[in-house]
């Protein structure tokens, strides 16, 4: 049992270094990337600032909907507690006159 647990765990810190290989080749891909743009003329210096900055305004654009969407669930999830609450102490009512009902009814039947 204790050999299967070990060969498992082997297992799994392989799987574990694959994808901490992978992940280490993206980033010396990326570090290239950036090499060459570093080294490269002010127009490619100037053309990666423009895209990164078009990035970080998606990302920023997406953010503020994000937080829009956020208070607009938030609200949501607020009426519907309300409604839910309201329901609740209706059906409440409800269950309170149907026992009261039947107590009559059945008073009035043992009264007879």
């Amino acid at each position: 049992m204790a050999e299967v647990f070990e060969v498992k765990k082997i297992q799994d810190l392989e799987k574990y270094v694959e994808e901490l290989k992978k992940e280490l080749d993206n980033e010396k891909y990326k570090s290239q990337q950036l090499h060459c743009i570093l080294e490269g003329s002010r127009d490619v210096k100037d053309r990666e600032i423009f895209r990164l900055q078009g990035e970080l305004d998606s990302i920023h654009q997406s953010s503020l909907t994000q937080d829009v969407l956020c208070q607009s669930l938030s609200e949501e999830s607020n009426n519907l507690k309300r409604q839910l609450k309201t329901v609740s102490s209706q059906c409440q009512e409800l269950a309170k006159k149907l026992e009261q009902k039947n107590d009559h009814k059945h008073k009035v039947s043992y009264e007879i």
